[in-house]
């Protein structure tokens, strides 16, 4: 009797957030607490290996959608927002190689409140990481957001859900799905302001929930990091 051969699935491990990711926040101009801003700096996370996948994550309160700037060595493959939602939102990615520099500046087009995380996954495929992005999830007033799967196709996927809200009178959060947060950043208290959070899943991407605990424009979307 023969046997049939079948992928060893257990084998298979699923990329990992680190917990050294970093963050940083920027004021808008007309906020007097610091000097204008045209976007945020974020520093390396200090455990990034060669072989790692860099994320750059981040937000602004621009009243329509955003052309933001290239960071050398990254690849943007997110930029969602528009004169709906109030606010837009960004990611790029890249596999460290030790070329990278110790910290990148992350620019919009505008004069705007920004807020960034840098963080790094191991575990991730080396040349095509990012496996499955799902649509824009956007509302102009509103307490919450569906936003829909990534439905990538990787074997063990780590699955993100990112989101900014049109101010930073209010606290964000997940629900009815399996996305777990990560972490929730505000620039300031001002309803004029911005903030955002990101959470993940080790698993495949499901329909997720985000949200606000007042009203006005949110936008979100899930991505999905495929196994090495």
């Amino acid at each position: 009797m023969g046997f049939i051969t079948r992928p060893h699935r257990f084998l298979v491990n699923t990329p990992e957030l680190q917990s050294d990711w970093t963050s940083n926040i920027a004021y808008a101009a007309d906020d007097p607490k610091i000097l204008s801003h045209y976007g945020v700096t974020v520093t390396k996370p200090a455990g990034v290996s060669s072989g790692d996948l860099l994320l750059i994550i981040a937000a602004n309160d621009r009243g329509s959608a955003e052309a933001w700037g290239s960071i050398t060595g990254f690849t943007e493959f997110i930029n969602i927002g528009d004169s709906i939602t109030d606010c837009q939102m960004a990611a790029w990615w890249r596999i460290a190689d030790g070329t990278e520099g110790a910290s990148e500046y992350v620019s919009g087009s505008n004069e705007k409140d920004y807020l960034a995380w840098y963080m790094r996954v191991t575990g991730a495929h080396q040349t095509t990481p990012i496996n499955g992005i799902g649509s824009q999830a956007g509302v102009g007033a509103g307490t919450s957001i569906n936003v829909g799967a990534a439905s990538g196709t990787a074997t063990k996927p780590l699955t993100f859900c990112i989101a900014a809200f049109d101010g930073a009178d209010t606290t964000l959060s997940f629900s009815g799905g399996d996305i777990t947060e990560e972490d929730f950043l505000k620039v300031g208290t001002s309803s004029s302001a911005v903030c955002g959070i990101f959470g993940t899943n080790a698993g495949e991407s499901t329909s997720q929930t985000v949200n606000s605990t007042t009203s006005d424009g949110i936008v979100g979307i899930q991505f999905e990091v495929a196994n090495a």
